[in-house]
Formats: structure tokens, sequence, C-alpha cells
């Protein structure tokens, strides 16, 4: 009975400290993948509990895609994204080593008879910084015309700035930037004719978007848009 005893202690404890030792993929990463000559930004949630991992991928423009097989095996990770789009199944195996705040490895991206592997190297996103980089909208003027604007977003905790490029190509800091609940605010002031106009920007945060609303001020009046900013590739 002491023998028996011992021995269940001992695999106890080496339960515990394979657990203990299995790495934090808590979180979201995000990784860029290569296909067809494009580029895509791609981001996963996965949430873990001791070896058990699970989560979603997120890719512009499709919809969250569950991950299955997923397996953990010391600092090994592998898992499984199926997705339909245009009327075709796409497998996408990723397999990796994962160190601290990053995994390097390969992925096998399969479509009907079409298999690529390439490299693989994600990162673990700060939730303080999560918003930054360059982001991409457009919309129309009461005229007809397709306005698009890029914002290089940096993002510190609850404080937003960085640089807004519109139409003109003129370059304009943000202002009044911040971060609080998951929405992004910031506004743009320009000049014209010596007098400033403050365009005001408000969204909720997706990872991959920006949705919500943005006030273009035209001097005699505010126009109300949607504001669908995008992730850049």
């Amino acid at each position: 009975m002491k023998t028996l005893l011992c021995l269940l202690a001992f695999l106890g404890f080496g339960i515990i400290a394979q657990a203990a030792d299995a790495p934090d993929l808590n979180g979201t990463w995000h990784w860029k993948t290569f296909f067809g000559g494009n580029r895509f930004n791609t981001t996963a949630k996965l949430k873990q509990e001791g070896t058990n991992v699970s989560g979603v991928l997120i890719r512009r423009g499709t919809p969250d895609s569950k991950l299955s097989e997923v397996r953990l095996s010391g600092d090994q990770i592998r898992f499984v994204s199926i997705r339909d789009g245009g009327g075709a199944k796409f497998t996408n195996i990723f397999e990796g080593k994962v160190e601290s705040n990053s995994i390097s490895g390969s992925m096998v991206l399969i479509r009907e008879q079409d298999v690529r592997t390439n490299k693989w190297y994600a990162e673990k996103v700060d939730p303080k910084k999560a918003v930054t980089g360059v982001w991409r909208w457009s919309y129309q003027t009461q005229n007809g015309q397709t306005v698009s604007s890029t914002g290089d977003l940096k993002h510190d905790g609850e404080k937003i700035d960085g640089i807004y490029t519109g139409r003109d190509g003129v370059k304009l800091p943000l202002v009044n930037g911040h971060f609080e609940d998951g929405k992004v605010a910031f506004d743009v002031i320009r000049t014209r004719d010596g007098k400033g106009f403050t365009n005001h920007f408000e969204g909720k945060f997706a990872e991959e978007s920006i949705k919500g609303s943005m006030w273009i001020d035209r001097g005699v009046e505010q126009r109300k848009l949607e504001w669908d900013a995008r992730r850049g590739e």
C-alpha cells in the first residue's frame, strides 16, 4: 500500500510539473500569411487550461474559424483551421515551437489539390499595444467621390496617437486619442484658410477591424458617416 501511494504521488507530481512547464499561450497571436502572391494579416485568439488549448482564427473578410486538432506537447504546438471560401475548402495546418512570446515553425496551406508549405512566425500581442499598426478606410463624399485615408496608429495603454494621411497625401498628427473599454477614439485637425476643422473618429476595436462612426467637419456642418477601418496588409 505504501508503495502504491508513493507511485500515485510521483505520477501526480509529474502531471503538475508538466502543466507548470507548459508555455503560456493564453491571449492574441498575430502573423502574416503569404498565398498566391498576396499577403494576409491573420490573428488567433487562444485559451489555455494546463495543456488543453482551444481558440479561433480571425482573418479579414472571412468568418472566424474554430481551431481543431489542437495539440500542445512540451513547447510544441499544432492546430488545424478549416474554412470555406469561393466554393472551395481551405485547410491550414500550423506547427511550431513556442518560445516566450513567439511561435516559429511551418504552416501547410491546402486548397483542393494545391498544397503549399510556408514558414510560420507568430507573435503574441501585448493587449496594451494591440491597436498599433497601419489602418485603412474609405468613404464617399456627397458628390460621389471615394476618399481613401490611412492611419498609422500607436497604442500605449489608454493612449492613442500616430499619423493620419488623407487623400491629398498631407500627413497630420492624431490628437485627443484614447483607448477605453475596447473602443478607439481620436481627432484630426485640418487647417484651411487660417481656420481649423476637426474630424472625429471613434469605433470598436476587433483585432483586424475598427468599426464605428466618423464626423467630417465641413465648416458649416458635421457629416456623420460609417467608419470601417481595416488593418493594413
